[in-house]
C-alpha cells in the first residue's frame, strides 16, 4: 500500500497520477466533477493514458460488473472515500487509521 500524505494544494493527486501512468492502474476520484478536474490536471501533465473513474463506477466496478481480477486502485481523498463506504462517525476530518499491511510505501510530499 502507498500512503501519500501532504496538505492541499501540493501534489498529491498529481503524485497519484503519475504512479497510475507508471503502474497503469486506476485513479478513483469523489464525484463525476472530480473525474474532469483530474483528467484536465491529467492533460496538463502529459498524462493522457490513466483511467479515472468516480465513486460511483467503482462501487459498481466492485459488486462485478467491469471488476478484472488483478485491477489495482489509487484512491484520492481517503476521508471522502471511508464515508461513501458508510463508515459510523465519518467526518470530513479523520483523526486515525490503522492499517495491517506489511509492504507499506509511505510518501509525504
Amino acid at each position: 500500500m502507498i500512503r501519500v500524505k501532504g496538505v492541499r494544494q501540493s501534489g498529491k493527486t498529481t503524485y497519484l497520477l503519475k504512479i497510475a501512468q507508471k503502474e497503469g492502474w486506476t485513479v478513483v476520484v469523489p464525484n463525476h466533477h472530480a473525474v474532469r478536474c483530474v483528467r484536465e490536471m491529467a492533460d496538463n501533465l502529459g498524462i493522457n493514458d490513466v483511467r479515472i473513474i468516480s465513486a460511483d463506477e467503482f462501487f459498481s466496478e466492485k459488486e462485478g460488473t467491469t471488476l478484472k481480477p488483478g485491477s489495482k486502485y489509487l484512491i484520492d481523498e481517503l476521508d471522502w472515500f471511508l464515508g461513501c463506504l458508510g463508515v459510523q462517525g465519518y467526518s470530513n476530518t479523520i483523526d486515525c487509521i490503522t492499517i495491517s499491511r506489511n509492504d507499506e510505501e509511505e510518501t509525504i510530499i
